[in-house]
């Protein structure tokens, strides 16, 4: 199961008639990340005059949202998001931050300056395809982590590593070898696991 997306965030800038238009770009993989970029962004550009946005996430584009912030209704958040569609790009979020210079567009103008906006921001990113992975979590005591470690980097992809009264590994498998890897730890410590499943992430 594989997506198109972006590799990493990218912000591009564009000036219409005396308004800036800020594109930034973020791969995301849910909502409540998505949102997190956007409250980021607005505090990046607190005395912007509008946050533009839109969303979409998942393998068939299940989550999809947009907003004009204030625009005419349909002149911004949908022109984003139509072009994100049309790119067949997901697991991103698209925020257009629009300084006004003073000039009103109407709402043909405001459309083409969002729609451009969006495509300068695409233009510098470097789309990427990504492959469907589950994470887990583990336990691992410190006398058998340095095993384990190594049996993960030559199959799996570490996440993340936390050393505490033991030794906490997360990691991504692809998922037709998810069963074979947590048997594969299982005979390395040679007791029970029980790996925490963490969820389903596009990488």
């Amino acid at each position: 199961m594989k997506i198109y997306s972006i590799s990493e965030h990218v912000t591009t800038e564009i000036i219409i008639d005396k308004s800036r238009f800020i594109a930034d770009l973020f791969p995301v993989n849910d909502s409540s990340e998505a949102i997190k970029k956007l409250d980021l962004i607005k505090e990046l550009h607190p005395k912007a005059n509008h946050h533009c946005y839109a969303y979409i996430i998942g393998y068939s584009s299940e989550q999809q949202k947009f907003s004009d912030d204030g625009e005419p209704g349909g002149t911004a958040g949908m022109p984003i998001l139509n072009v994100l569609k049309h790119e067949k790009i997901t697991n991103i979020i698209a925020i257009i931050t629009r300084y006004f210079g003073g000039i009103k567009l109407g709402a043909g103008g405001l459309v083409r300056a969002y729609t451009a906006a969006v495509k300068s921001g695409l233009e510098s990113a470097k789309i990427v395809e990504k492959t469907a992975k589950d994470l887990y979590r583990i336990h691992v005591s410190y006398t058998l982590a340095d095993k384990v470690k190594y049996y993960l980097q030559n199959n799996s992809v570490i996440s993340k590593i936390d050393y505490q009264d033991n030794v906490i590994f997360e990691f991504y498998t692809d998922l037709e070898q998810t069963t074979l890897i947590i048997q594969g730890i299982t005979t390395i410590i040679n007791m029970p696991l029980n790996p925490e499943y963490l969820g389903n992430y596009f990488i």
